[in-house]
């Protein structure tokens, strides 16, 4: 029943997709962006993201990319390889993590 509960608002709001309007993209850009979104399964991501915060009282997507932790991260460059990672509120504490700064 709570499976339920948290599952059927999410589906509804995902059931239908997404769409993006861009006045820069051209037709072909924007379906190669959809088609990484889908091949990626980040949709999954993102529902199960939206199902630990609705269990959980929070949630969050991490970019996981295969960099050094020592290195400071402003952004991710063309053509880098990626992965999205969802966790819940209690995995975003990182008061006993061990932080490179």
């Amino acid at each position: 029943m709570l499976k339920t509960t948290l599952q059927t608002p999410i589906e509804d709001s995902m059931s239908k997709g997404f769409e993006i309007e861009s006045e820069i993209l051209e037709p072909q850009d924007i379906d190669a962006i959809k088609d990484f979104y889908y091949d990626n399964k980040f949709d999954e991501k993102i529902r199960n993201c939206l199902e630990r915060s609705s269990l959980y009282g929070g949630a969050g997507l991490i970019i996981a990319m295969d960099r050094d932790m020592r290195q400071r991260n402003f952004g991710l460059r063309k053509g880098e390889e990626f992965d999205l990672v969802p966790v819940d509120r209690w995995q975003l504490n990182f008061t006993n993590a061990n932080i490179y700064y």
